[in-house]
């Protein structure tokens, strides 16, 4: 029994210990300013937006669609876990290590999908408190499925942008413009319908779109059932995303095989 459960735990105790490098400058006052205090700012931003242009549903509009685009807060910064191990030089060491490449790929967004759950919560702790967003007839299983595939989708894009970053040393840049971007053109404060026709092919490959759909109709009354398309959708899409990640990855590696060094920039 012993035997089966070791790698098991091997693999959360990894994740863990990725987690906690990432943030190298883990304290309990930066994690909350970066976790609790930067997303409800954002919810509050274009909450107050909406209660001065739109009316209350407006209001529950956009703070739906922020609430749950909150959960790619810890999802994308995932890039960030391989774009450091290059940076502090122990990328090497983990590409002439052993160890399973699929396996530590994975390894970097456990810990974030129950990390965006909490910054997600927060979230919709202050849209009750603030802006009184109207849960009686939601259906909570539904609600909370499309949070957990929204936070999947953006582990998926998150680890795709991570494996880029050994090619193009800004992923920063490239994770920030993907973020901002989700903001516009997911369906996030504007519906996808009132984008220009040529965005919205777009809107339907990016993470959060069919996730955020699903919420806003699982608030409504829908089902898990009657979302449930919609989410098959958004964790079609991060399967995808963590397919070509990982392709990416090991394509760079035999490069950098070939080439005796993992410098590609």
């Amino acid at each position: 029994m012993t035997a089966v459960w070791d790698p098991v735990a091997r693999f959360f105790e990894s994740a863990w210990i990725i987690f906690q490098a990432l943030f190298r400058w883990f304290e309990i006052n930066t994690y909350l300013a970066t976790k609790v205090v930067s997303p409800v700012l954002q919810l509050v931003f274009f909450g107050l937006l909406a209660t001065f242009t739109g009316g209350s549903t407006r209001v529950a509009y956009l703070v739906i669609g922020n609430s749950v685009v909150l959960a790619g807060l810890g999802g994308i910064w995932a890039a960030w876990t391989i774009g450091e191990e290059r940076a502090a030089g122990t990328l090497p060491l983990l590409m002439a290590s052993p160890a399973s490449r699929l396996g530590n790929f994975l390894q970097r967004g456990v810990v974030h999908l129950a990390d965006s759950l909490l910054t997600v919560g927060v979230a919709w702790a202050a849209a009750l408190l603030l802006f009184h967003v109207d849960l009686s007839r939601a259906d909570a299983p539904a609600l909370v499925a499309s949070v957990v595939a929204a936070a999947i989708s953006s582990i998926g894009i998150g680890l795709m942008l991570g494996s880029v970053s050994l090619a193009f040393a800004d992923v920063f840049f490239l994770v920030n413009l993907l973020y901002y971007a989700l903001l516009v053109v997911a369906g996030v404060n504007v519906p996808v319908a009132a984008l220009p026709a040529w965005l919205q092919p777009l809107s339907q490959v990016l993470p959060f779109t069919h996730a955020i759909a699903a919420a806003r109709e699982a608030v409504d009354g829908a089902t898990l059932a009657g979302v449930a398309p919609l989410l098959l959708r958004e964790l079609g899409l991060a399967v995808g995303y963590l397919a070509l990640g990982y392709l990416f990855l090991v394509q760079l590696e035999r490069v950098a095989v070939r080439r005796g060094s993992l410098e590609t920039t």
